[in-house]
């Protein structure tokens, strides 16, 4: 066990989370911005190398994480049969992925 002031030789620091987020954007009425509610979830990783060498007598850190947003299928009927957009469908998966 690392001392008082002490940093073990590696370190291995786990992240993860959820979000709701709503639209701001009423899918009703004139407006045809088309976004839709997000369900996002996150997971991140990393590896923390306390004086890998003693060369480097610091530290080398390495993260990775990942983010996956759904968007829920969401039908828009236009109130107004004149609007040259009609009625839409909107919904999507996003993906980010990345390192530092």
């Amino acid at each position: 066990m690392a001392g008082q002031g002490e940093r073990r030789a590696i370190e291995i620091p786990l992240r993860a989370g959820y979000v709701y987020e709503r639209s701001p954007v009423p899918q009703e009425g004139v407006t045809n911005i088309i976004d839709v509610d997000r369900h996002t979830t996150s997971l991140g990783a990393g590896v923390v190398l306390n004086r890998p060498l003693e060369e480097l007598p610091g530290w080398l850190r390495i993260d990775l994480h990942g983010q996956l947003s759904v968007l829920p299928d969401v039908a828009v009927e236009n109130d107004n049969p004149a609007d040259f957009v009609g009625d839409y469908r909107a919904d999507g998966t996003m993906l980010n992925l990345g390192r530092r």
